[in-house]
């Protein structure tokens, strides 16, 4: 297979570490957001630490710009989108799609919802899939990632889509299985990315808050009570948009934390590096669905405006 990945941070940079190990003659590249970062992984390599050790991949490696021009690229079988929502936008998704192979896919590796809305549009339900995956990474640096905790990972369409999409998306599944994710087809994707919207919304802005990897929030009482108010609230919210979350989602939430104890939340590395976090994306989706549901939020609202302040106070 050809696959691109767009997007070199925790998660872009784990999914091109582990797949360098199993390509079978195709191509993967990497797309940084600067060039030089680009430049960091190509010169002396891409890093992994895992439970395996430390190991180096060379993984051909291309900044943004270079990549929008058109490239040298071949066209791609999956081009996996591994960036936040706040940087997701029309033209980069234009840009994707011009990559593309006339029977490829486009696979996002997004939290939150919202996106598959601009996906469904372009490249079309048929040749969109979402990707949902409890993987821990973090970002050691321009040009290494420590895989901090292993998950599941779950792809679906966002419909019924050809059955050339269809075998796309399952040979991306066996490349992902052959690189060590626990990787499954979902055939309700949506219902998958509720159930992760619903762990996210919880354990992200409480590790932010609080500056604490995710295994440390089932070290105090004080803490699993605020899990599950967030928790009860979330779940209030899927049911009245017509989602019915697993009902196991909440011993899986803390399934969660016991598997990624050592992660540093997305947020909460965002916030440690000054960076805006995907809060608006998270709690603020959760947020905006609960409005239009009449559904009241009081627990989300409050973490949302705790780690906006926080933003804000470091602006």
């Amino acid at each position: 297979m050809d696959i691109h990945i767009i997007g070199a941070g925790a998660i872009g940079k784990l999914l091109a570490a582990k797949l360098s190990r199993v390509r079978d003659g195709g191509n993967l590249v990497l797309v940084a957001h600067r060039r030089a970062q680009a430049d960091a992984v190509g010169s002396g390599g891409l890093v992994l630490k895992d439970g395996e050790g430390t190991s180096v991949s060379f993984v051909r490696t291309v900044a943004w710009p270079e990549y929008a021009a058109g490239g040298n690229e071949a066209p791609a079988d999956a081009v996996m989108l591994a960036v936040k929502q706040q940087h997701f936008h029309e033209g980069m998704l234009r840009t994707v799609c011009g990559h593309l192979k006339p029977d490829g896919i486009v696979l996002a590796w997004m939290n939150g919802i919202g996106h598959e809305r601009l996906l469904a549009v372009m490249p079309g339900t048929s040749r969109a899939a979402l990707a949902i995956t409890t993987e821990g990474a973090t970002s050691r640096g321009d040009a290494a990632v420590e895989h901090t905790g292993a998950g599941t990972t779950k792809l679906g369409l966002l419909s019924d889509g050809s059955a050339e999409a269809g075998r796309q998306l399952k040979n991306v599944a066996c490349w992902l299985a052959a690189a060590g994710f626990d990787t499954g087809l979902s055939n309700d994707i949506m219902k998958e990315a509720w159930n992760k919207l619903v762990i996210n919304a919880v354990i992200n802005p409480l590790t932010a808050i609080h500056g604490i990897e995710n295994g440390g929030l089932l070290a105090s009482p004080f803490l699993l009570q605020a899990m599950r108010t967030l928790y009860s609230e979330a779940k209030s919210v899927a049911a009245k948009a017509g989602v019915q979350v697993d009902e196991a989602l909440w011993n899986r939430l803390l399934d969660v934390c016991r598997r990624t104890a050592r992660n540093r939340s997305s947020m909460l590395q965002d916030l440690a590096a000054g960076r805006r976090s995907e809060i608006e994306w998270i709690n603020g989706s959760l947020i905006r669905a609960a409005r239009r549901h009449g559904v009241n939020v009081p627990g989300h609202q409050a973490v949302f405006d705790a780690v906006r302040g926080i933003e804000n106070a470091r602006s």
